[in-house]
């Protein structure tokens, strides 16, 4: 029982034990040991009201009226912008990036570890194209969006949305609250983080300047 169901159950137990004989108490007092688990001494005290359940504090609030007000204020800016960009970087991750799949995985003689092999890397609108069991009508719905697609111009058009993502998110710098609480929309890709600059390049986590390939296909 949780805590706040077991409250109730001792509140509606508590009026009939009050007003019961002593034989019907030992009854009822084995009942609830039962039913909670506690012991008798301990179910005795909360039947009698002598002890009561303690109220736990909650940590209060953690933001103030200021920082709820510069929040709601932020996401309306940012939400469109945002679902532009998940969009193109849902497109531009299954039409543009290839990726290997996990093909076997055998135990080692020695027993230290496995031996895993992949296979031959690719992108995975070409493994939904490549699949039998796939409908016809969907792999031509998707050649019809990837032939719409430049996979240059996709990786450029998600910079630029990150990059105004992020000039939005300046307007708390002066609230560290809420700075911290929109840091994830700034959240980039695992060991890369993309260039605050202009053009395509990309800035790895040791801070030096590296340039992604980007497939155009």
């Amino acid at each position: 029982m949780s805590r706040m169901a077991t409250n109730e159950y001792i509140g509606a137990k508590r009026r009939t034990y009050a007003e019961s004989s002593p034989g019907k108490r030992r009854r009822i007092l084995g009942e609830v040991c039962e039913t909670t688990g506690y012991s008798r001494k301990y179910a005795n005290r909360l039947l009698t009201g002598s002890r009561k359940f303690k109220e736990r504090k909650g940590r209060g609030a953690t933001y103030t009226e200021r920082d709820k007000a510069v929040l709601i204020r932020i996401w309306r800016e940012v939400e469109a912008e945002l679902r532009r960009l998940c969009e193109d970087y849902s497109a531009w991750r299954n039409f543009c990036v290839p990726c290997k799949m996990l093909v076997a995985k055998i135990k080692r003689r020695d027993s230290k570890g496995f031996a895993c092999r992949y296979d031959k890397p690719q992108t995975p609108y070409a493994r939904v194209l490549a699949d039998p069991d796939v409908p016809q009508e969907a792999k031509d719905a998707l050649k019809r969006r990837k032939a719409k697609i430049n996979g240059i111009e996709l990786y450029h058009r998600i910079l630029k949305r990150l990059r105004r993502v992020r000039r939005l998110q300046g307007a708390a710098k002066d609230s560290s609250p809420v700075r911290s609480a929109l840091a994830p929309c700034g959240a980039t890709p695992p060991g890369t983080a993309f260039a605050p600059g202009d053009g395509g390049g990309a800035t790895s986590l040791s801070g030096k300047k590296t340039i992604r390939k980007v497939s155009s296909i």
